[in-house]
């Protein structure tokens, strides 16, 4: 019988963009923002060609861009909201 890997409890998506290529490094954490901390990880990009989870790891990348578009604008709506206060 297979083990049943516990629920992580408090799931937090560290995102890091790849400077030298079109690719997300994305690690799962349970409560860090460390990205060495994943108890998932994975490399997405947009290109995944010959490989047996391309369209996998294609919805992980615009995930991961989604993800950190809206982070950004998140920020700055916080700090606009801050800075009227």
């Amino acid at each position: 019988m297979k083990e049943q890997r516990e629920k992580i409890k408090n799931p937090v998506v560290v995102l890091y963009k790849r400077e030298t290529s079109d690719s997300y490094a994305v690690s799962i954490t349970d409560g860090s923002q460390n990205m060495h901390d994943g108890l998932l990880m994975a490399s997405v990009s947009p290109d995944e060609a010959d490989n047996s989870f391309a369209v996998f790891a294609m919805v992980g990348y615009y995930m991961a861009a989604e993800i950190e578009a809206l982070r950004k604008r998140v920020s700055g709506l916080e700090a606009k909201t801050s800075a009227g206060e």
